[in-house]
């Protein structure tokens, strides 16, 4: 397979053959945002507004059902950054006690309690709305990765967007990170396949420290298996959360008719943007991200968008940026 390399438009046919055709990479469509603009975001989220805000795909995937299984594509072999780093895990954390696991809180504290977050941000017709991101490892210490979707809405890039990691009951432990540039997967084309659903927030420092020199960054991985464990994340608006909890479900994926994992799992709205990982250790709360809660998921099965090699140069673009 022709190799990639950052910086360059690369338009050439993946590899990995998916079930309605191959698809061709291209370059990330992307919005920034000024210094001033970013004061503006920061100020914008009060905690009165970060309680009253909704689901992005509340408003935009309404109805959407996520896909019967099939067979997924032939992939090549995983591609992996490194493991995530930051804070000990605490010694009183509860490890969850059964694999899979339909849906429910997340119990073991660790990594993912500080790498999640929930990410708030407006819409072109001034609606505020949540979704889910998570802080990799990456070269600028300053990217999360989250579902195009949580950045762009009805053809405009969303405003005042902010990541607020580790975020529970109303409070945002680490601060409030506003976005310098968000970037969304190009699907010009309008195709369904989630497969195109990856997003990404390049966040500003805060007090003069990066990202994940204060939380930490998961590790993340490409082409891995479409059927293999995984654990998913995502903050959900239902009861009993209500968008305040970080939740979970884990147990082994299927695939979509695009060859994209999907999995049983009772979160439903809320997830969308949230972590997906292989190899994920519950007694540290870490794992390798290997793809995002995308459209096309229902209060049943979650869908995500495959980690191939259109991912993984998205990622090698926004880890740069």
């Amino acid at each position: 397979m022709k190799s990639f390399r950052q910086f360059v438009i690369v338009c050439t046919v993946v590899g990995a053959a998916l079930a309605t055709g191959a698809v061709a990479y291209a370059s990330p469509a992307a919005g920034t945002f000024s210094v001033g603009e970013r004061a503006r975001a920061v100020a914008h989220w009060t905690p009165e507004r970060m309680r009253a805000a909704v689901p992005l795909e509340s408003l935009a995937h309404a109805g959407k059902s996520a896909s019967p299984a099939s067979s997924g594509p032939a992939t090549s072999g995983p591609a992996t950054s490194g493991p995530a780093s930051g804070r000990p895990v605490s010694a009183s954390a509860t490890v969850p006690a059964s694999f899979p696991h339909p849906g429910g809180p997340w119990p073991g504290g660790g990594s993912v309690s500080r790498t999640v977050g929930r990410v708030f941000a407006i819409t072109h017709d001034n609606r505020d709305v949540w979704c889910t991101a998570t802080a990799v490892t990456s070269v600028n210490k300053s990217t999360t990765m989250t579902a195009a979707h949580c950045v762009r809405y009805g053809g405009f890039y969303l405003a005042r967007w902010v990541f607020a990691p580790g975020y529970h009951q109303g409070v945002a432990p680490y601060g409030l990170w506003p976005a310098r540039r968000i970037m969304a997967m190009d699907n010009s084309g309008g195709s369904p396949n989630p497969v195109y659903d990856v997003g990404a927030g390049i966040v500003a420092p805060l007090n003069g420290r990066y990202l994940t020199d204060v939380v930490g960054g998961e590790g993340i991985t490409f082409n891995e298996p479409v059927i293999r464990d995984r654990y998913a994340f995502g903050y959900v608006v239902s009861a009993p959360y209500y968008g305040n909890w970080l939740a979970y479900c884990s147990g082994t994926t299927s695939s979509d008719p695009y060859g994209n994992p999907t999995l049983a799992c009772t979160m439903g709205t809320g997830a969308g943007g949230g972590p997906w990982f292989v190899r994920f250790d519950e007694a540290t709360g870490s794992g390798l991200l290997n793809s995002v809660t995308a459209v096309g998921s229902t209060t049943s099965r979650l869908v995500g968008a495959y980690f191939g090699e259109l991912a993984r140069t998205f990622y090698l673009t926004a880890q740069s940026s």
